[in-house]
């Protein structure tokens, strides 16, 4: 019923041996009562002796040691999002968004950006303590890499990627 804002900012530094990394974030999320929804978030990743990525396995979360291009040293990715959604009503609420990535490391001949276009739809059946979400990603120039979490594989020629989702969420 009243105009909600919410920022958030966040830290870390993790060390392993002689190399470390810091990551950064802030975020703002904007709510109107007229249904309006505005989310921005901002994410920086700065390492010193780049000693890779953690990555879920089948057996828990390993890290990934980081293309020979990177591999001790100093690099620095960051990532930026920008959504917008609208609430119909108490059950539909479309939205879109755009992400901008940045990584270091890719493989040779290929880009070390990301561009990523998504639009959405949620529907609530109780709040959201129930509801679908349904989505379509389009990525313009493909992905320098796998990323076979999210079904996404290497485009290292700049070809596009287009992907699906749907997903139940039940908060109990």
């Amino acid at each position: 019923k009243e105009p909600l804002l919410v920022i958030g900012v966040g830290a870390d530094y993790s060390e392993r041996g002689h190399a470390g990394q810091t990551v950064g974030v802030v975020d703002a999320m904007y709510a109107a009562p007229s249904g309006l929804s505005l989310y921005g978030s901002f994410i920086d990743r700065y390492t010193n002796h780049n000693f890779g990525f953690y990555q879920p396995t089948i057996s828990g979360t390993a890290i990934v040691a980081p293309p020979a291009t990177v591999l001790n040293r100093h690099t620095n990715e960051y990532a930026g999002v920008v959504q917008v959604g609208y609430l119909f009503g108490k059950h539909w609420e479309p939205y879109g968004k755009f992400e901008y990535i940045h990584v270091a490391g890719t493989a040779a001949g290929s880009k070390n950006y990301i561009p990523v276009v998504t639009t959405g739809v949620n529907y609530y059946f109780y709040g959201h303590k129930c509801k679908v979400t349904a989505q379509v990603q389009y990525l313009p120039k493909g992905l320098p890499f796998d990323d076979t979490p999210n079904d996404l594989l290497a485009s290292p020629s700049g070809k596009s990627e287009l992907s699906g989702s749907v997903q139940f969420q039940l908060f109990l």
